[in-house]
């Protein structure tokens, strides 16, 4: 769980019920993201106004870091190809490193803004959301570009892939939009409006349905696969970052504003609420907990 507040800036592992503090690491300045090597359970922390990505073992000790020139935002591994994709924001482009090795294997340009990057559980291509040009962006794993689409509405945060059919979700920020977009980003799926602003979304890989969050209003719509929303469920104090929908159709929510976090399920139901932090703005739960 990243916890943003500047007296915290921290990352904390808790127990799988969320009940225990287990582990934190402090140090950072705006850690944003983070992703876990499944192959050794090493963490990737995106360290945003310290301008670098940090590696750090599964019992906390920090074991390499890498200096951008500009800020990273997401990053995403890549299992099969053992490959750490790093968005570089200020600079426009995408890098990709070697697990492995620490290298630097390749760049893409041609991005403005870039923010988000995901990989599709559809057909593992890439995904990239380029806030300021106004673009989503659909990548292979040696940096081509399969597909692009741009909209004057769409001012892309985040991203999320229905695994179903390997269409993509995509919140706007104070654009207010919430956007569907085909597999090939041919086609505008769906486009919703009347939300503050969207945040960030994690879609249920049973029916494909969708959760977004509104940080404005401090509100989670759920939405149908076809884009038909099915309900509302309010209360909430600026609610910022989801987990995936787990196996068991449970996920988490960081209700940033009253610092806590928040179990779930596809219902929305609130099964469970952990107090105690400051800013908590993401939950990433481990791949092989259930």
């Amino acid at each position: 769980m990243v916890d943003q507040h500047a007296e915290a800036n921290a990352v904390i592992k808790l127990s799988q019920d969320g009940s225990k503090e287990l582990l934190r690491i402090s140090g950072f300045n705006v850690p944003t993201f983070l992703d876990i090597d499944a192959a050794n359970k090493t963490l990737w922390i995106t360290d945003t106004a310290n301008n670098r990505v940090v590696q750090y073992s599964e019992s906390g000790e920090k074991l390499y870091e890498i200096k951008l020139a500009g800020r990273p935002y997401h990053l995403v591994i890549c299992q099969k190809h053992r490959g750490l994709w790093v968005v570089d924001s200020d600079n426009g482009e995408i890098i990709k490193f070697s697990l492995d090795s620490k290298k630097e294997l390749l760049r893409v340009k041609g991005f403005i803004n870039p923010h988000d990057i995901i990989i599709s559980s559809y057909d593992n291509s890439i995904w990239v959301s380029d806030e300021k040009g106004q673009a989503i962006a659909r990548m292979d794993h040696a940096g081509k570009i399969l597909g692009r689409i741009r909209r004057n509405f769409l001012q892309p945060k985040h991203l999320a892939i229905n695994p179903n059919d390997g269409s993509c979700w995509i919140t706007n920020g104070d654009n207010h939009y919430l956007v569907k977009l085909s597999f090939d980003l041919k086609e505008v799926l769906a486009k919703l409006d009347g939300f503050g602003t969207t945040y960030m979304v994690t879609i249920g890989p049973k029916d494909g349905s969708v959760w977004v969050s509104d940080l404005e209003k401090g509100e989670i719509t759920k939405i149908s696969a076809e884009g038909k929303i099915i309900k509302k469920v309010g209360g909430f104090d600026r609610c910022r970052g989801f987990s995936p929908v787990d196996t068991d159709g449970t996920f988490w929510l960081g209700n940033w504003g009253k610092g806590e976090i928040i179990k779930l399920n596809t219902d929305g139901e609130i099964l469970a609420r952990i107090g105690g932090f400051k800013w908590p703005r993401l939950v990433v739960v481990e791949k092989n907990q259930k």
